[in-house]
């Protein structure tokens, strides 16, 4: 994603600082949201009938997995 731009053609050592500055900022943010995502479904989880789906759910999840490692 990153090695296809150059943001500074100045300076390659400076180039590369900054595109990993950048995604060090862009990984902070999607770690972030996903925190808040799952602070704010914590309190839907705690049901235990909703947390038998969450279960199912990811039973799903290995199940289709499974099968696209396996073709």
């Amino acid at each position: 994603m990153f090695t296809g731009s150059t943001l500074l053609e100045s300076s390659r050592e400076l180039d590369a600082l900054l595109k990993a500055a950048v995604l060090a900022v862009m990984i902070v943010l999607i770690h972030l949201s996903w925190l808040l995502g799952g602070v704010s479904l914590a309190g839907f989880l705690r049901d235990p009938l909703r947390s038998r789906i969450n279960v199912l759910f990811g039973l799903i999840l290995v199940g289709t997995t499974v099968l696209a490692l396996i073709r």
